[in-house]
């Protein structure tokens, strides 16, 4: 399996993705992800990208046409780390096609995610 969703403290979702990531694993993400978020008022969630190296366009898609089927008004906030520059440029046009994931940024490190995703 090429991803993995879990709880962190402060009631943060972590999504950790790594190659190989099929577009059949990555339909799975956001209905898990939505699922975890119903228990909570504000979604926060980070994104470690340091083990996917690059997402072939095809998952891609799969990911921005989940992202766009949420229906959840929930205020959202996501932490990106690990990126290399493919995938943060690959992440910022995701983000601009998303308004719902307009207040995301990308960190050097998980510590300074966290401290902005529990500062929030």
């Amino acid at each position: 399996m090429g991803y993995k969703v879990s709880m962190m403290k402060g009631k943060v979702m972590r999504l950790e993705l790594w190659n190989p990531i099929s577009d059949e694993e990555a339909k799975k993400i956001m209905p898990e992800m939505t699922k975890l978020s119903e228990q909570f008022d504000v979604v926060r969630v980070l994104v470690d990208l340091s083990a996917i190296g690059s997402v072939p366009s095809k998952v891609a898609k799969v990911f921005v046409e989940g992202a766009q089927k949420v229906d959840n008004p929930k205020p959202n906030l996501v932490a990106l780390v690990g990126a290399n520059t493919a995938m943060r440029m690959l992440s910022t046009m995701v983000i601009r096609m998303l308004p719902r994931f307009q207040n995301s940024r990308f960190f050097a490190t998980e510590p300074e995610a966290m401290a902005w995703l529990l500062e929030e």
